[in-house]
């Protein structure tokens, strides 16, 4: 059975503050890996725009700042 392709998406600061980072959605339980469970997610704040999935590449998401679990698999599900 093929492995499934993690996502790759471009974190964007929309104050131009900060140079962009990117990431490739939550680990294998749901949360991002990047955080301790309860912190709040490196992309909170900032907009994500996939760029590689079966997504429009112009699909983008606004995460809200005080966001603690990982947007994209909802992103991905097509949902905002």
């Amino acid at each position: 059975m093929p492995q499934e392709a993690q996502p790759l998406m471009l974190i964007v600061d929309l104050d131009g503050e900060e140079a962009g980072d990117w990431c490739s959605g939550p680990d294998a339980v749901g949360r991002c890996p990047r955080v301790a469970p309860g912190e709040d997610v490196p992309c909170g704040g900032k907009q994500l725009f996939a760029l590689d999935s079966d997504l429009s590449p112009m699909s983008s998401r606004m995460v809200w700042a005080s966001e603690d679990e990982c947007p994209v698999p909802v992103m991905l599900a097509g949902g905002g």
